[in-house]
């Protein structure tokens, strides 16, 4: 009791001491973690290419538009060049669109409606003309191409096998963060994608926090989405469904061309005119996205720049809290070492003396470690491999300072401290 009243305010400083200098080093590891998991997904030199958009020239022409889509050869050239395409070295077709799905017995949330949060109107549940309860929820229809760009992972079951994807069967989807305790893994849905009804079936669950390059937006959000692959060729479609082949071929389409950066525009120019040549389908125009390079660039130099700056900030406040707790145990010695002198006097040497304190030295760090855990606990950003390593980083810590505190019970207990024998 002694001890608590002589050097408390000061262990408890060295406990504060203690629990500042881990939080800055979870908090940048926990950064750390987060920013090489971006520049690995969306940030990395595999994303840095030149991106082009290729969009079709009915814009402003619904007559041509609908002559086009009535014709079967027409949608079968378009769906043969959008085919070709994904056969060009160099060239990756990144096709994604955000056509809302018309979910029968949809979830009673709000915020997955297609209005939610968005300028379009929230309409909430209604009643289709078959009288189910239906709602237009969000959704992106991509291809693989665009899942890959994108970095996208599932936390829970798989992600859709793209070869196989057939509207004319059970296809599969994965549904957004927030859907998890809404559907399970095999639960079978019923939609509409452009009038045309689909059984869709859950096949996982993305990542929370996930987001994809979208239209000239570098962190689209897709936790509130029902992710629906586009089947992998459009070929023979038409035949099937021609109404709905018109639709979605455009749709897929209209969308990004991520081209390596040693293409120029010619070469890209040269490559489409030649699949329009060979297909027969002409009614395209192609347009740069140099703002996507420009964002990209500007982003990863931000985050490394941060990454930098942030490292050495933090090599300072470690260094800062080690001459602080050096300076605070030194106090607690000073303040400890007459009882020390007194019990060496009475014939107790250093290795026993470190015993009697031992408990009292590992108290304090478990204490300090103890209250790291508690704060760390109730942080939104909770990453495992930065808590563990900070845990080993405090374990160090303690056995550095037990070890000031057995040599300064050693320095008091020697023949040269000045304590008669």
């Amino acid at each position: 009791m002694r001890d608590v009243r002589r050097t408390g305010l000061l262990v408890l400083a060295k406990v504060v001491v203690l629990v500042l200098v881990s939080l800055s080093l979870y908090g940048f590891g926990t950064f750390v973690q987060s920013t090489a998991l971006a520049v690995d997904r969306r940030l990395s030199d595999r994303a840095d290419v030149d991106l082009y958009t290729i969009i079709d020239r009915f814009t402003g022409d619904p007559d041509g538009f609908e002559r086009f889509r009535a014709s079967e050869a027409d949608v079968g050239r378009l769906a043969a060049f959008v085919d070709a395409l994904d056969e060009q070295q160099g060239i990756k077709r990144i096709s994604a669109y955000d056509q809302p799905l018309v979910l029968t017995d949809p979830p009673a949330d709000d915020r997955f409606d297609v209005g939610y949060g968005t300028e379009y109107t929230l309409r909430g549940e209604y009643h289709d003309e078959r009288g189910r309860t239906v709602r237009d929820v969000k959704s992106v229809q991509l291809d693989e191409q665009a899942w890959d760009f994108a970095g996208l992972e599932v936390a829970e079951g798989t992600e859709p096998s793209w070869d196989a994807v057939d509207y004319g069967r059970s296809v599969p989807v994965v549904l957004g963060a927030d859907y998890a305790g809404r559907y399970s893994i095999g639960d079978e849905l019923s939609a509409t994608l452009l009038f045309r009804e689909l059984r869709l079936v859950v096949a996982g669950f993305l990542r929370p926090d996930a987001d994809m390059y979208f239209r000239g937006d570098l962190e689209h959000q897709v936790d509130d989405a029902v992710l629906l692959p586009y089947p992998a060729r459009l070929a023979g479609l038409a035949r099937s469904d021609l109404e709905f082949a018109g639709l979605l071929g455009f749709q897929v389409l209209n969308g990004d061309l991520a081209v390596d950066r040693d293409l120029t525009v010619d070469d890209v120019l040269a490559s489409l005119g030649a699949i329009g040549a060979a297909t027969g389908f002409t009614e395209y125009s192609l347009t740069g996205v140099p703002t996507y390079v420009v964002q990209l660039a500007s982003v990863r130099q931000l985050v490394q720049d941060n990454l930098h700056l942030l490292g050495a900030v933090l090599v300072l406040i470690v260094l800062a809290g080690g001459t602080a707790s050096a300076f605070l145990g030194r106090l607690v010695a000073a303040r400890r070492l007459p009882v020390w002198s007194a019990y060496w006097v009475t014939g107790r040497d250093t290795a026993a003396l470190a015993r009697m304190w031992a408990p009292l030295w590992l108290a304090e760090h478990v204490v300090g470690l103890a209250g790291f855990t508690l704060v760390c606990s109730a942080l939104p950003n909770r990453h495992g491999v930065p808590f563990l390593t900070v845990l080993a980083f405090g374990a160090v810590w303690a056995a550095i300072d037990v070890g000031a505190q057995i040599h300064a019970v050693a320095r008091a207990t020697s023949p040269r401290s000045g304590v008669p024998r």
